[in-house]
């Protein structure tokens, strides 16, 4: 009887902990808008805008990776690729080099999983079972490698034939 007194105050006492760590993230995380800024502050960041950064290079990088993702309607080839508890089935996916190829992500898994392609570079954001997406891409010239990025142990393969 004692120990089980124990166990239920030291599952009570880990749940606090989690609780004020997330509290904690939440408050520290929170607000952030411009309305508490001072005008030199608001003059200094305005300046630094004009500014070309590496870090503004990075995202212009980035913004022409997303790219490698095409808008529009989900034609060409079409696979369905389901996520689960870790692994992608299929695990391979054929295409022919410059094919327009359209992955349907599917999550029948208890946690979350993406679909991550990474060349070209095109992905869903991580989802939840019965939250499915769709992605379409031009294959590349050479295989590539896919990965969950919540699991980046759990990969698959595009393979150019």
């Amino acid at each position: 009887m004692f120990m089980h007194v124990m166990e239920v105050g030291a599952r009570r006492g880990i749940a606090l902990i989690a609780l004020c760590v997330l509290l904690f993230g939440a408050v520290s995380c929170g607000g952030g808008g411009d309305e508490d800024v001072s005008p030199a502050a608001q003059e200094e960041e305005a300046d630094n805008d004009d500014a070309g950064t590496e870090e503004e290079e990075a995202d212009e990088e980035d913004d022409e990776a997303d790219k490698a993702c095409l808008e529009g309607p989900h034609d060409g080839k079409k696979v369905t690729v389901v996520a689960d508890d870790f692994f992608f089935k299929p695990k391979k996916i054929e295409a022919k080099a410059g094919d327009k190829v359209t992955i349907a992500f599917e999550n029948v898994g208890k946690t979350p999983h993406s679909f991550t392609l990474e060349n070209p570079a095109c992905d869903t954001d991580p989802r939840f079972a019965d939250e499915p997406a769709k992605v379409t891409f031009i294959a590349p010239d050479q295989d590539a490698k896919f990965i969950c990025t919540v699991h980046p142990n759990m990969t698959g393969e595009l393979l150019i034939r």
